[in-house]
């Protein structure tokens, strides 16, 4: 299964601000007649009123419930453009007045003389009305955004506060209702895909950052080109995952979507090595295997050009797109780079262990092993190189050599008390985040103490941290997280558990 950067998981605080440079250039073209009859003009002057800074806020509610009632006395007919016109901003200042938190009301408390008992969405009504002028007057569709956007812009920013405080139902409520005034921007949608995501809705969240794309084509602000490149990465990998979930002609055809949204995201961002990895799997997935190649060619050929983590990432891609060969490339050019690269280390003793080749399985188990000596993982690669060579020596005093050191090693895998795993190792500057957790295989509460070093890529120790983690209950595992700031920091490796 293809996974999401760790990224994509949260939401990013937005500050997100109605552009006012937009709706005041629209207004310069936009000429709507608010002078007549007389109760268009009379709601005008009401609602300048209720939007004046002066006054006494217990006046506003008045001249806004004046403006809805000579608006619901112009007969149709007569300036309907400048009735809705009127109607519309007059309803959103509703939801804008101070302590105003309700925004489905009784007709009767806004103004309304017919019907006063039934309710009012009134962000459904300023919608209604700024459609109605966006129809019929579209020159002025600047001017509506202006104001459709100062209420979309209060609820867009509460729903990305409540989501980043885990409050995900409110967050929705939020994000849902912002679409109600303003469909234009990704924002909502983002949100909304997020919020699925978190709920393990993949159908949901797919369809929300399919629309989240949508709406961000064409803008080439900073923060939405960033959402919609987050966006874009999002959907293709819940493509490539519903095609793993499918089977025989479904699978293929899914495999090829995911692979052209891999495709269009790589045209953003080249230099993407899980989403190149992603783009191997779902070509190989669709039966297009010789265009795998290409995807790892420029990798392979170039590797200087490409970070440690990359060029590891894109072999895990190779890997699993059946391409050993090339993920060994791929791999070995970042043990190249970062000889303690934890991550390279394991996976070039596995993928040659899945090539059967016995001493280059060892020498990278060991390696891995130094740098990471409490994960069973690693010596359970170390005893796979003695398996390898056990089933292929003929001698045999040499082969019950290889398979006593097989069984030594298989037990002491299966022995060990405790496993440590890691989840991230980010980088920011100087500034290095390791994340991670450790599991009590044992039969007895444990307590421990992680001793880690961190090293530049000559191996040299330039920094030093140490985690307690504990008490831990038998079978039960507790996550840690460790923060150094040197510069110059690729690998880390920590002293074996006791």
């Amino acid at each position: 299964m293809t996974a999401f950067r760790r990224n994509a998981l949260a939401a990013l605080a937005l500050s997100v601000a109605a552009s006012a440079s937009a709706g005041a250039q629209g207004a310069k073209k936009c000429e709507i007649n608010t002078g007549s009859p007389f109760g268009v003009n009379g709601a005008k002057i009401y609602l300048n009123k209720a939007m004046a800074t002066s006054g006494a806020a217990d006046e506003k509610p008045k001249h806004l419930k004046n403006a809805v009632a000579a608006l619901e006395k112009v007969p149709s007919g007569q300036n309907d453009l400048g009735r809705e016109w009127v109607l519309g901003k007059t309803m959103l200042w509703w939801t804008m007045l101070p302590g105003q938190t309700q925004q489905v009301v009784k007709r009767g408390d806004v103004g309304f003389t017919t019907n006063p008992g039934e309710t009012v969405d009134l962000l459904a009504a300023a919608d209604s009305a700024f459609s109605y002028v966006e129809a019929n007057a579209p020159q002025c569709a600047d001017s509506v955004d202006l104001f459709r956007r100062q209420a979309w812009v209060r609820l867009i920013n509460a729903a990305i506060t409540a989501g980043n405080n885990r409050q995900l139902d409110s967050s929705e409520v939020l994000a849902k209702r912002s679409l109600v005034i303003y469909r234009k921007s990704p924002h909502a949608y983002n949100q909304l895909g997020i919020i699925a995501q978190n709920r393990s809705d993949d159908t949901l969240a797919l369809r929300y950052f399919q629309q989240a794309v949508k709406a961000a084509e064409g803008d080439t602000t900073t923060a939405i080109v960033k959402l919609k490149r987050d966006a874009m990465y999002a959907v293709a990998v819940y493509q490539q995952n519903a095609a793993e979930r499918a089977q025989g002609a479904e699978r293929q055809a899914l495999s090829k979507q995911a692979a052209e949204s891999f495709r269009a995201y790589l045209k953003e961002v080249p230099t993407d090595a899980k989403a190149q990895a992603g783009l191997a799997r779902a070509l190989s997935q669709s039966g297009d295997s010789a265009a795998v190649a290409s995807v790892y060619a420029d990798m392979m050929a170039n590797p200087s050009k490409y970070s440690d983590q990359q060029l590891v990432e894109a072999g895990v891609g190779a890997a699993n797109s059946g391409r050993n060969a090339d993920a060994i490339k791929l791999f070995e050019a970042a043990a190249a780079q970062n000889p303690y690269s934890r991550d390279a280390l394991f996976d070039l003793a596995t993928t040659y262990f899945a090539s059967g080749d016995a001493d280059k399985t060892e020498t990278y188990a060991r390696r891995a092993i130094a740098v990471d000596p409490s994960n069973p993982d690693n010596w359970s690669l170390l005893a796979g190189s003695y398996q390898l060579r056990a089933a292929a020596l003929k001698e045999a005093k040499a082969k019950k050599t290889a398979t006593d050191s097989l069984l030594l090693l298989i037990q002491k895998a299966k022995a060990m008390p405790q496993r440590v795993a890691f989840t991230t190792f980010d980088h920011d500057g100087a500034k290095h985040t390791l994340s991670g957790s450790v599991q009590n295989l044992g039969t007895a509460p444990g307590n421990y103490t992680l001793k880690f070093e961190f090293l530049d890529k000559a191996g040299k120790v330039v920094a030093s941290q140490t985690a307690n983690v504990g008490p831990v209950a038998p079978k039960e595992t507790k996550p840690f997280s460790v923060t150094v700031n040197q510069a110059g920091i690729v690998a880390f490796r920590y002293a074996p558990l006791q």
